[in-house]
């Protein structure tokens, strides 16, 4: 019983994009810790545009979304753990 875990899912597919540019860049060590290596690595998964709309609506509504936290996500954690849903 319970919700799909990862280790059942469909994989995500991740796309990475390298760059050979970031070697001469004067601020690099402020954007990666790989500093010897091949600069920065930015991935985006298949769902990376949802993400990004779902972090824009928290970051415009903060407030409602805190709200819900306090109201409805307790009463979620509670029944999942009376119905030994974890």
């Amino acid at each position: 019983m319970g919700g799909s875990s990862r280790k059942n899912a469909r994989p995500i597919r991740v796309q990475h994009f390298k760059t050979k540019d970031c070697k001469g860049c004067p601020v690099l060590n402020r954007c990666t810790k790989n500093t010897k290596g091949r600069g920065r690595v930015l991935e985006r998964t298949e769902h990376q545009d949802y993400i990004d709309i779902n972090r824009k609506n928290v970051g415009e509504k903060e407030q409602l979304y805190k709200r819900r936290q306090a109201i409805i996500e307790h009463n979620y954690g509670t029944m999942k753990q009376q119905c030994r849903i974890r």
